[in-house]
């Protein structure tokens, strides 16, 4: 999971990933590209898409609506064997700080990429220390052009030949005309699709 000559998360065939939301649109895709690239990846899912995640490559999959975050981080390391994940891809953002740390290996990277749940949120640096762990915040959309454009030079290097070969594929639950997008809305807030919404103009 490098981005072009600055990588975040750094993930390595082996390693163990993290996925939150491995149903919604970013977190399918990541749970299909940490497979691809030799991790093991665990995931958490809402009860009607568990075996959709487990079909995009997730060797676990978590209920989060049967589990609270405690219950969830349980079962991480449970299926690590008390170890921790060796990587967070994290959309919750303020809310989950302290659980993601938790969900950590010694070593361990929490990628942020979203704020779904505040941008805020308390982080116990001892314990960050102690496992000499790391915290990455990344967005895409205010970098500027000449990191985008590595960026993009580093996903048709890495990641397209696993698309060509349909090892990762896009998960898009519905295509509506632009008119509807409302709808688009509705559902990704309501958490009733699984994948992407798409408009179309």
């Amino acid at each position: 999971m490098g981005v072009g000559d600055r990588p975040v998360g750094a993930l390595r065939a082996g390693e163990t990933l993290l996925v939150l939301g491995g149903a919604g649109g970013v977190g399918s895709v990541a749970v299909q590209v940490g497979a691809a690239l030799g991790a093991r990846v665990i995931a958490t899912a809402s009860t009607a898409k568990v075996d959709v995640v487990r079909g995009l490559g997730a060797a676990v999959v978590i209920d989060h609506r049967e589990r609270d975050a405690a219950g969830v981080t349980a079962d991480v390391l449970e299926a690590t064997g008390g170890r921790g994940v060796d990587v967070v891809l994290d959309v919750l953002g303020g809310g989950a700080l302290g659980e993601n740390l938790a969900r950590l290996a010694t070593g361990g990277r929490l990628v942020v990429i979203a704020t779904q749940d505040g941008r805020r949120g308390e982080l116990d640096l001892l314990t960050l220390m102690q496992k000499r762990a790391s915290v990455h915040g990344t967005t895409l959309r205010a970098r500027p052009a000449a990191e985008k454009a590595a960026v993009v030079a580093d996903v048709a290097t890495h990641l397209l030949p696993h698309v060509t070969a349909g090892r990762i594929r896009p998960l898009v639950h519905a295509e509506l005309p632009l008119a509807r997008a409302a709808e688009a809305h509705t559902m990704l807030r309501e958490g009733s699709a699984v994948g992407s919404v798409v408009l179309l103009p």
